[in-house]
């Protein structure tokens, strides 16, 4: 009987296991977004000192001053008031890439 309970696991593990390598389950795919950087410049063409929150931090754009950028696009940016996530301005695209971004479009 024990043998015959041995000889059972064995044929039962081998049939799981050809089963499940057959149908792949063994190695399971996980999906991941591909992250796209995208470069550009935003130009502050408003007539004042603006200040902007990307997300991850806040900084300055000077009246008819650029700064150049490198994000993953989705990035979202939005004025900054006293160190405060203000108003939405823009969602980064893989479109932006090499583009000059004028703030006067977006507010």
């Amino acid at each position: 009987m024990n043998n015959l309970f041995k000889v059972f696991a064995f044929v039962l593990g081998l049939a799981l296991t050809v089963s499940l390598t057959a149908f792949n389950f063994t190695e399971q795919e996980t999906a991941q977004e591909e992250v796209v950087g995208v470069s550009f410049t935003i130009k502050n063409d408003t007539g004042s000192t603006v200040r902007l929150y990307d997300g991850k931090g806040h900084f300055s754009i000077n009246n008819s001053s650029s700064k150049k950028v490198n994000v993953e696009a989705g990035r979202k940016y939005y004025t900054s008031e006293r160190g405060t996530k203000g108003d939405f301005l823009f969602e980064v695209e893989s479109d932006f890439a090499g583009e000059k971004i004028k703030l006067s479009d977006y507010m």
